[in-house]
């Protein structure tokens, strides 16, 4: 084998085992997006609709982890997104990583930011809900 040969797939097994991981690197073109979605109540329905389609069964109707295929997603998001701005939970919706998969092909971008307002709800929960 040629010496780039090699380098070119160990350098694809690294990335592939950082996938796997969950290593979620989102690029920081991503991390200043504005949601064009909004914060309106209607954003925040719509969203809530497709999170329960789409996200509840792994990470609970509320973001705890506690859906029905919870051990797929034992994070709290709502302690996960505090540190997260509306584009790089955007970008994780859109690529996924690791056991949760990519919604690009599957939710069209305003549906991937309408899941992100409603995940925004979940941060504004008072402490007594969170547990």
């Amino acid at each position: 084998m040629s010496k780039t040969l090699v380098s070119t797939v160990v350098l694809v097994l690294v990335m592939t085992a950082s996938a796997i991981a969950g290593n979620w690197n989102v690029p920081v073109s991503f991390k200043g997006l504005t949601n064009p979605a909004g914060r309106t109540a209607a954003a925040v329905d719509a969203g809530r609709r497709i999170f329960l389609a789409r996200c509840a069964r792994c990470h609970g109707p509320m973001g705890a982890g506690d859906g029905e295929d919870g051990a797929r997603a034992p994070y709290d998001l709502r302690t996960i997104m505090a540190g997260l701005t509306e584009g790089e939970l955007f970008w994780k919706v859109t690529h996924g990583v690791g056991k949760m998969p990519s919604f690009a092909g599957i939710l069209t971008e305003r549906e991937r930011w309408l899941v992100v307002t409603y995940m925004g709800t979940f941060s504004e929960r008072p402490q007594a809900e969170r547990r």
